[in-house]
């Protein structure tokens, strides 16, 4: 596998932030999860960010993207957005991703969420998850790009996903971590 952090100019994000809901009664995880599938297209066909993955949890959301041309603090602008009188985004974050062994647990992290949470047990089986799209082939899986290769081996990126931090192995399942 080509390390594609040396010769990257832009370096991916991880952004995760708070969901507060405005309207308890009429809002459900399913009108977050396509408003931000709805505002991924827009920023996909402008062609300013790069979706990789994206989990909507109850309370917050992890996102792993890269800025196509755009600064960080241009985007920031973009996720203090609300979701109209539904919800609104509070404390979002932005981290840095230098190394591909940190975008490697980032990635794993973000679609660890909801098993570790006891959503699941297998991380492919969260539905408000871009893994769930990609694997699954749903109309949704075109808004991310799939840097991990899951359509060409779903199996072992899935097995190494839902193995435990403490057992993390990518020789596990057959994966070698370029430095």
């Amino acid at each position: 596998m080509k390390n594609r952090f040396y010769n990257f100019e832009l370096k991916p994000f991880h952004i995760t932030g708070r969901i507060q809901l405005t309207d308890l009664k009429d809002t459900h995880t399913l009108d977050i999860w396509n408003f931000f599938l709805c505002e991924f297209r827009k920023q996909s066909e402008q062609n300013t960010l790069k979706w990789v993955s994206f989990v909507l949890m109850g309370t917050h959301f992890h996102i792993l993207c890269y800025p196509q041309d755009k600064a960080v603090g241009e985007i920031g602008e973009h996720f203090s957005v609300s979701g109209g009188e539904s919800f609104k985004l509070r404390n979002v974050e932005f981290y840095k991703i230098d190394n591909i062994k940190y975008y490697h647990t980032v990635y794993k992290y973000i679609y660890r969420n909801p098993v570790e949470a006891g959503l699941c047990k297998s991380a492919v089986d969260y539905p408000y998850s871009s893994l769930n799209s990609i694997v699954r082939g749903s109309p949704q899986s075109c808004v991310f790009d799939d840097d991990m290769h899951l359509i060409f081996n779903p199996k072992k990126v899935v097995e190494w996903i839902d193995t435990d931090f403490s057992e993390d192995s990518y020789q596990k399942c057959g994966y070698s971590v370029i430095m």
